[in-house]
């Protein structure tokens, strides 16, 4: 049986734990801790906004208001993107903790022959964090052994060691290799394996396992589990029956009539409409091949009716590398003549020439659904030879953009360039003390010289949106200086919408009221240096494939508008 680590500390138990909003930052938590082997309570919503959602609920746990909480019995849970200082204002007498404060390695090891499996380094940081804790390990255990004792413990190769009914495994690493390395040499062992790291904090933020899941459930769909009957399986398993999700059906690459599982491909035969796969698979490359062979039966991303345990929205043969950036933390990369772009067209002399900026939701080739840069560039081509240079990437804001434009325009010689962005205005630059500094560089910085003061410049008000208003100005300025056309837009967003349902609200919705600003100030805006486009699907469907990423069918509908504000202003070039 698998099992993590960290649990419920000892001093928590017969609480009642709440998770503090319900957006997708929420979810992330949700996902953290029911991994822990928490049992959630419940939601609590303070947001007005969504209040219509009270007493609806999530996976099977109600969202609450504050009134209903006990003050002795209740405690509630702060996602790590929401400050705990402003949630115990607004839940003043309620025990308000973070995730960290909640947890502890598990208490119910004092009583068990623990077993770590590995003594290198993390065998070593695993042994001081059970000592500290009252925890005492039993013994050691390596795959080749090659000494008697460490620390004091005897050491055993896997094989010598004697199946017990209190033994249980520690494996010291966090490594995915060398985990399932060990799982596999456990594998015939009914014994408790703990693991001290099941996903990264990005795998939880970006997926929607249980998002999709909830959304299944409610629908009454027929939820098939992808896996091998294997720990994860029975991991995944054993989390959704916590909250009352029955699995109809398992399913894996080949059928196993003794384990009751279908081949894959039998779902060809059900109802499609009717059914949704969760995909349990360690291996985070074949989980997005699994994602692909869903995607050619004929499950659709935009319809929500498959997921993973990893981040769905990925491809799994991308259409570039993710490579250091000097200047802007990364870059996509293709090649050496254009390094940090991805080039549609033959770059010919008299082509027209077009670069994109933006982040990851104009890039192409990243994520399952092909990018509307693309089919922007198919639509001009029918007017006229054109070369697209896409410099979009992931995580990317409007200050990455305009230093690339700085940079790569005086060489690329464009046209035309197109900035698509400001959502990242809004969930990259929140916790900068200047808006204006790159992430990714201020982080080497600190990993490099952490005790080291840093100057970041002089640090004014503005809130996101006018900071990504006046920096689009600028990128204007410099384009138009160079002899080129600029265009920007304010790009789609699933979020700050009226009366979102909850489903938006838990793969998209957030308690940040910079998102709020944006949707507002845009529509007020005398003299924008962008075409407003924030609410172009907020009547549509099928339009997301997760949190904020496009469909393709979004991605031609946003590749249309823009192609035709492009070619309303671009006449004389196409003469």
């Amino acid at each position: 049986m698998l099992k993590i680590l960290y649990a419920l500390a000892e001093k928590y138990e017969g609480k009642e734990i709440f998770i503090y909003g319900i957006g997708f930052h929420a979810m992330s938590a949700f996902a953290e801790l029911s991994y822990c082997g928490i049992d959630i309570t419940g939601f609590v919503n303070t947001n007005k906004a969504y209040e219509q959602h009270a007493g609806k609920y999530i996976m099977n746990r109600r969202i609450v208001v504050k009134e209903e909480l006990v003050q002795n019995d209740s405690i509630v849970v702060v996602p790590r993107e929401i400050s705990k200082t402003a949630i115990q204002k607004m839940l003043y007498g309620i025990c308000v903790l973070e995730i960290d404060e909640l947890l502890a390695p598990d208490y119910r090891l004092r009583n068990k022959k623990v077993i770590i499996y590995g003594i290198g380094q993390r065998g070593n940081e695993i042994y001081d964090l059970l000592e500290s804790n009252g925890i005492k390990p039993a013994a050691a255990c390596v795959s080749e052994k090659k000494q008697d004792v460490w620390k004091g413990l005897p050491v055993y190769s896997v094989d010598e060691l004697e199946a017990a009914p209190d033994i249980v495994f520690i494996l010291a690493t966090k490594l995915p290799k060398y985990r399932d390395e060990m799982l596999g040499e456990l594998e015939d062992r009914d014994a408790e394996k703990y693991i001290d790291l099941f996903l990264t904090y990005n795998d939880m933020v970006s997926g929607d396992m249980y998002q999709i899941v909830d959304k299944a459930f409610g629908e009454r769909k027929n939820i098939f589990l992808y896996g091998n009957d294997d720990e994860l399986f029975k991991f995944i398993e054993k989390i959704l029956n916590r909250y009352g999700v029955n699995i109809g059906g398992r399913i894996y690459e080949k059928g196993n009539p003794d384990k009751k599982i279908e081949s894959i491909y039998e779902l060809i035969y059900k109802e499609l409409d009717n059914t949704a796969v969760i995909v349990a698979e360690w291996d985070r490359e074949r989980s997005k091949a699994v994602c692909d062979q869903l995607s050619e039966i004929g499950f659709c991303i935009q319809k929500h009716n498959y997921t993973s345990i990893y981040p769905k929205a990925l491809r799994y043969k991308k259409g570039f590398q993710v490579k250091t950036d000097c200047l802007l933390g990364y870059s996509p990369y293709v090649d050496e003549r254009f390094p940090g772009y991805v080039v549609y067209g033959d770059a010919k002399k008299d082509d027209l020439k077009i670069m994109v900026l933006g982040g990851s939701t104009s890039t192409d080739g990243y994520y399952q659904s092909i990018g509307w840069p693309y089919f922007f560039w198919k639509k001009f081509q029918q007017q006229k030879e054109v070369t697209v240079y896409n410099g979009a990437m992931m995580g990317h804001d409007v200050v990455q953009e305009l230093l690339k434009l700085l940079r790569d325009i005086a060489y690329i010689r464009p046209d035309v360039v197109i900035s698509m962005g400001g959502l990242n205005n809004v969930n990259v630059k929140k916790d900068t003390d200047n808006q204006f500094c790159v992430k990714e560089v201020m982080q080497w910085i600190t990993a490099m010289a952490p005790k080291e003061r840093y100057i970041s410049g002089v640090k004014g008000d503005e809130c996101t949106y006018e900071f990504w208003h006046r920096n689009l100005k600028v990128m204007k300025a410099v384009v138009e200086s160079y002899g080129a056309k600029f265009f920007g837009f304010l790009q789609p967003m699933n979020v700050a919408k009226d009366n979102p349902s909850l489903f938006d609200i838990l793969t998209t919705g957030e308690d940040n009221e910079d998102f709020w600003v944006f949707r507002e100030r845009a529509g007020k805006e005398s003299d924008p240096a962008y075409r407003n486009l924030i609410s172009l699907f907020d009547q549509e469907t099928e339009m997301y494939i997760d949190y904020c990423h496009y469909s393709e069918k979004a991605n031609e509908v946003l590749a249309d508008s823009v192609f035709k504000t492009v070619i309303t202003n671009m006449k004389e070039n196409l003469e």
